[in-house]
């Protein structure tokens, strides 16, 4: 079938009537305890809506499919969106999912879980058209998402919106919307207990694309993606970091830079805190309160910002960025030298000082 004879609501329906019989037989085989009955298993779901814990038990889930599936997944490749991006056979179908810092391959057994998965704590007709939504989103190179930034060295108390497609919200905020995974600190964890540490998230929104692609091989280069942020699409997100530390006058420490879906987390569980960059950090940091002024400071001059359009806005984002690194050296032989090197570098170019004018200007501006 060709995408120009496909038809949604057709294969809507016909999707819908795949999935209910096997929403009718599902069971859970928890490792280590007692396996969940059909009933047990919907009776968990309903309980997941309301109730924190019971939805972390829940999430941790995947179904057993005690019904044969190959209707349903025969149904589910003949959607335009997945079908030219999935080979192999039997178990071994899969595609792969392209993350802007990553991506995982995705078998379609495992698909047709999470789907059914879905069906029992949405209903089927829900479940099914987020899945084709998703797939319609891929085609389309615009999934939706976030660039997730996890930083500590500031605290608050609330959650703010700094400008349309920027928002700031504590650790725990940022779990409850799925934007980054609940994964409590253990000895089988290897993620850093970022609530103990009152760790902060900025989240940028964004599409991209492409998302799902066939399966890579080891001989194969992964496919450039595009991101398309809200704000200031052709803007990288460390300047907003760079001007909230000169906003506070605090150092700030990025802890882990990753990628989220959260709207598709049902679709797959990779797409929330699936991929991305952790960084060293030291034990020495300091906290500071963000204020609802600092906050204020900063939209003025990220608004500012987004409208620079000069030739030199990498001169203008480097003088940044050196301002803001002279916030964080306070340690070691020769800090308070290297402060005063990167204010200078900061005015010289901020003002595109050439010599011999340099001692002049700044005698006269500094």
């Amino acid at each position: 079938m060709t995408a120009s004879d496909w038809n949604r609501e057709e294969w809507l329906e016909r999707m819908v009537c795949a999935v209910a019989p096997l929403v009718q037989a599902a069971t859970v085989a928890p490792y280590g305890v007692e396996p969940l009955s059909n009933e047990q298993y919907r009776g968990l779901a309903e309980q997941a809506r309301t109730d924190r814990h019971a939805k972390a038990y829940f999430d941790d889930l995947l179904p057993t499919l005690n019904e044969d599936s190959s209707l349903l997944i025969a149904r589910l490749c003949r959607h335009p969106g997945i079908a030219p991006n999935i080979s192999g056979t039997g178990k071994d179908l899969a595609t792969f999912v392209v993350m802007p810092s990553g991506g995982f391959r995705l078998q379609i057994n495992i698909l047709t879980r999470y789907l059914i998965k879905s069906a029992i704590l949405h209903g089927c007709t829900i479940a099914v058209g987020q899945l084709e939504k998703f797939f319609s989103l891929s085609a389309q190179r615009r999934v939706p998402g976030y660039e997730v930034w996890i930083f500590r060295g500031l605290t608050m108390s609330a959650e703010f919106e700094i400008i349309p497609g920027l928002e700031l919200m504590d650790y725990q905020r940022a779990v409850e919307r799925g934007l980054v995974r609940d994964e409590p600190p253990g000895p089988a964890s290897m993620t850093p207990d970022y609530g103990g540490m009152s760790a902060l998230v900025l989240a940028r929104e964004m599409t991209w694309g492409p998302c799902l692609v066939p399966p890579l091989t080891s001989r194969d280069k992964s496919p450039r993606v595009t991101r398309k942020y809200l704000w200031a699409p052709n803007r990288g997100t460390d300047v907003a970091f760079n001007l909230l530390a000169v906003c506070t006058s605090h150092d700030i420490q990025v802890l882990s830079i990753s990628d989220s879906a959260p709207k598709f987390v049902e679709v797959s569980r990779g797409f929330v805190s699936g991929s991305g960059s952790q960084y060293n950090h030291n034990e020495y940091y300091s906290k500071k309160e963000l204020t609802e002024d600092h906050v204020h400071d900063l939209r003025g001059l990220l608004r500012l910002w987004s409208r620079f359009r000069s030739d030199d806005s990498e001169d203008l984002e480097m003088a940044i960025s050196r301002l803001s690194s002279s916030l964080y050296r306070n340690r070691g032989r020769f800090w308070l030298q290297d402060r005063i090197l990167d204010a200078a570098i900061c005015l010289e170019l901020m003002y595109q000082l050439k010599p011999p004018e340099l001692i002049n200007k700044l005698a006269s501006r500094a």
